[in-house]
């Protein structure tokens, strides 16, 4: 959208806010903070996301707008924001006052409390309506993590919880109850996939807990501030990641007989991808023939002590290296675990591995369920860091980029079936003079080989009243097969 003067269009662009698919939501946050940072544009542009400031009811509105300028300030440092954007807020919470601060380190304009923060004196037991929205529209973490701090504080957080909930009720707005055929949560769900009245309800009832929670000094205030951060809308370290597909051909199902041998179109992906100073390091990717026939295809490097060849059973030679313990991701860093020998009765090491940001980022639920990927440091000493360039991750350390990563949209769908991951894919290329020096590292220790270990889960059904069947595969393929370092 090509954003004027016009306001129209820039209101057209806010109103977007109110979506309740998580990723319109996100690439709308981008846009506003792309063109907060437009000389032409960043008055009226602020005048308007202050003007919504000014109208939200709920705790969790008034981060997303905060979040905006936020955003904004993260990629240009030197911009001014207004200190008296705290004057708009009736909504305040701990994490409001967060990122008031951040973008106004001496500011003391932190704005009003949506309600008196008044300790609830009785025991409050669960409401009905939470616990039935509880998994569908807001993940089990919000009511969890009360239950620790009550654990920890012995304070009634959990009940504080229960009573916010329930006096939310009298800020719900009629445009919350339209379009309810986008706010139905998949069943089962833990992620809070949309955003719905439930889920904003639920999220500033947490908010407004912890708000009370440091008003009568039940916790210690950085602790209380970090399970605040678990209802951003975005991960603030993945926050500019926007889609855009891996540098090679993704290969498609052509025939039925790829569900029954998927390793040929992974060989073929894998060939397309080796080309250039980087290949791809890590993949996870729903492959789709039609709606009734698609595989997930999970790719990772790993090295393995000793050569092997030829196909392996589940649960047998190769250890699942896809999930387990993974990369911590914090703004800008990673802190890896020790690079120690996982499996030892396997003889792999893993040269990359899966990153989750927040799980509780209602406009990250399908990136957190597949997860990024990230190169482990030579030096298990080290750190590897990621930047965000442009659309993507960028991962380096001691001077030395590693590769990049991020994600791509494929076939979106609000739903997918169940035992399956989101309709998107993500990706880590990496350089090749890393896996060069990781090749010299390992050789020290002993002769071995690096590999990519690839799983594939195939889904299909008959019909469309049928549920998806699923069978599941995996195998190795020697990198020496694919290129040479």
């Amino acid at each position: 959208m090509g954003i004027t003067s016009d306001t129209a269009e820039l209101n057209f662009l806010i109103a977007r806010l109110e979506w309740p698919v998580p990723s319109v939501r996100w690439w709308v946050m981008q846009e506003l903070a792309s063109l907060l940072l437009d000389k032409t544009l960043n008055t009226v542009v602020e005048q308007s996301l202050r003007a919504r400031l000014s109208e939200c009811k709920f705790e969790t509105e008034v981060v997303e707008i905060l979040q905006i300028f936020w955003l904004a300030k993260s990629k240009k440092p030197e911009i001014e924001i207004d200190v008296s954007i705290g004057d708009e807020i009736d909504a305040r919470s701990l994490l409001s006052d967060l990122f008031i601060l951040n973008l106004n380190p001496r500011t003391t304009r932190f704005g009003k409390s949506s309600a008196s923060l008044m300790a609830v004196k009785g025991v409050c037991r669960a409401p009905s309506d939470l616990l039935a929205a509880e998994s569908v529209h807001f993940p089990p973490i919000l009511r969890t993590t009360m239950q620790r701090l009550a654990t920890v504080s012995a304070a009634p957080l959990e009940e504080q919880f229960f009573h916010q909930w329930e006096a939310s009720k009298s800020r719900v707005d009629f445009r919350w109850q339209l379009m309810t055929h986008f706010l139905e949560g998949r069943p089962g769900s833990a992620t809070g996939q949309f955003y719905s009245e439930l889920s904003a309800r639920a999220r500033s009832a947490f908010l407004r807990t912890l708000t009370i929670a440091h008003e009568h000094r039940w916790c210690p205030q950085g602790m209380l501030q970090d399970r605040a951060l678990q209802t951003l809308p975005l991960d603030p370290s993945t926050a500019w990641l926007r889609s855009k597909e891996p540098p090679f051909q993704l290969p498609e199902l052509s025939h039925s007989d790829d569900l029954s041998d998927p390793k040929r179109i992974i060989e073929q992906l894998l060939t397309q991808s080796g080309g250039g100073e980087q290949l791809l390091g890590g993949l996870s990717w729903p492959v789709f023939r039609s709606e009734s026939q698609f595989i997930e295809i999970e790719i990772q490097l790993v090295w393995r002590e000793g050569t092997m060849s030829g196909d392996v059973q589940p649960g047998k030679d190769i250890p699942d290296l896809m999930c387990g313990e993974g990369l911590q991701l914090g703004s800008k860093i990673l802190y890896p675990k020790s690079n120690e020998l996982m499996y030892r009765h396997s003889g792999c090491k893993p040269l990359i591995r899966q990153i989750f940001p927040s799980r509780c980022g209602y406009a990250q639920a399908d990136l957190n369920i597949r997860g990024l990927y990230a190169p482990l440091p030579i030096d298990p000493t080290s750190v590897v860091t990621a930047t965000p360039d442009r659309d993507v991750l960028k991962f380096h350390s001691g001077g030395h980029t590693f590769g990049y990563g991020g994600y791509w949209t494929a076939n979106w769908r609000p739903c997918y079936p169940l035992g399956a991951k989101p309709r998107i894919g993500t990706y880590l290329m990496v350089e090749k003079t890393y896996l060069s020096q990781r090749s010299k590292v390992q050789e020290e220790e002993g002769k071995g080989e690096i590999y990519y270990h690839w799983k594939a889960k195939c889904f299909h059904k008959k019909n469309d009243f049928d549920s998806y069947e699923s069978v599941q595969k995996e195998g190795i393929i020697p990198l020496s097969e694919i290129t040479n370092l």
